[in-house]
């Protein structure tokens, strides 16, 4: 099948399938003799859909450079292969995301407690004069809430 077909049966653009090629997630592709057209099988289908879903669960391009073996979509030993590392690679992209939300939950309780105090009288009172003329000092909200 040429790009255009693979592009619809994968739901990828001809832009990304040529971007994954140059980046070798792609094997090389045979061209035809006549016109030079890019002429895929249905491995290059089974790996594009591959690709996509282990992009929309997190993993890097580079992640996924590592993770599929180059003839993944060519052999059942490669798809085997792939099946006994991914639930290592599962889990520690699970701890990453756990690393990751509980310091964007650190972040969300710190804004929220500086909010509150902004919000409450410990700022209404000091004059925007005052705050330029004293740059090295912090505001009384940034002081007052509990970082």
């Amino acid at each position: 099948m040429r790009i255009g077909e693979l592009s619809k049966q994968s739901g990828l653009s001809r832009e990304a399938i040529r971007f994954y090629e140059r980046s070798g997630l792609m094997r090389q592709i045979q061209r035809s003799g006549d016109n030079g057209y890019r002429l895929y099988g249905k491995s290059a289908l089974v790996r594009l859909k591959s690709i996509a879903r282990l992009q929309r669960m997190g993993f890097s391009l580079e992640e996924i450079g590592v993770l599929l073996p180059k003839d993944y979509g060519q052999s059942t030993a490669a798809a085997h292969h792939m099946c006994q590392n991914l639930p290592d690679q599962i889990t520690q992209k699970l701890e990453l995301i756990e690393q990751k939300l509980e310091l964007l939950q650190t972040y969300k309780t710190r804004l929220i407690q500086t909010l509150e105090a902004c919000e409450s009288a410990q700022c209404g009172n000091e004059s925007r004069n005052t705050m330029d003329e004293t740059a090295d000092e912090l505001p009384s909200c940034f002081v007052a809430s509990p970082i």
